[in-house]
């Protein structure tokens, strides 16, 4: 959970578009991150999965 969160703050950080972290709760073992509308990343990576590999877009999600 503290790496998820320092990943996340040092990848904003860096210029990567990332939800802002609001919040770090140890005891529920939580984070609490900004609303970010769109995809989430487990969808896009499932999408990507399901059609197959292409190179071109595995380098494109791999830039965004």
């Amino acid at each position: 959970m503290v790496k998820e969160a320092r990943c996340m703050t040092k990848a904003r950080r860096l210029g990567v578009p990332t939800p802002v972290l609001y919040a770090v709760d140890p005891l529920l073992h939580s984070l609490t991150f900004e609303y970010v509308d769109g995809p989430a990343v487990k969808e896009v990576l499932l999408e990507f999965g399901a059609n197959g590999i292409i190179e071109e877009r595995m380098d494109d999600i791999a830039t965004q």
